[in-house]
């Protein structure tokens, strides 16, 4: 790996640090809070925050990765792998990003139309409460794994830079 490389991972780790400190601070916020807004607010910014980490963009000539790479979640359990991805793959893809209508539309209901005649139809669950008591501690351990496991990463890169001044255009 040349300094280039090791440089713009560098940066990639700092920078995913910081936002998995956020999403510690957003998880605090949300143990806190009451108001149904509020929360719903701080629960997107969370998904978005931890997920954005992750996720690629073209990273082709870019010296700066869009991403961590994937060993940071090498020594995850598998409870906590699965977290992972139903962070990622359901709630920031499938429920807030997109919307995608089957993970969002519960059962078959029975209903009266305004004009007095029936329907039948489904009911859309509420997008926030994802994150709730029940499962509000296994996310904050989830996400102080992957950020201790980015501090090794970085410290691993930054051994790999010589000393020197470095500019880096992105």
């Amino acid at each position: 790996m040349d300094v280039n490389q090791s440089y713009g991972q560098y940066l990639r780790a700092q920078a995913s640090a910081q936002d998995f400190t956020k999403c510690l601070l957003y998880l605090d916020a949300i143990e806190n809070n009451s108001d149904e807004v509020i929360g719903s607010a701080l629960e997107k910014a969370f998904i978005v925050t931890y997920a954005r980490n992750f996720l690629s963009s073209n990273d082709k000539g870019k010296r700066i990765p869009s991403k961590v790479p994937n060993g940071v979640l090498r020594n995850l359990g598998a409870d906590a792998k699965e977290l992972h991805r139903n962070i990622i793959n359901i709630w920031r893809n499938k429920v807030i990003a997109h919307t995608e209508l089957s993970y969002i539309v519960s059962k078959t209901h029975i209903g009266t139309a305004p004009n007095g005649g029936r329907f039948t139809g489904k009911s859309v669950k509420p997008t926030s409460n994802l994150i709730n008591d029940s499962n509000l501690n296994e996310i904050r351990l989830l996400v102080l794994a992957v950020k201790e496991s980015t501090a090794i990463h970085m410290k691993e890169v930054y051994r790999q830079i010589p000393d020197g001044t470095y500019t880096f255009e992105t």
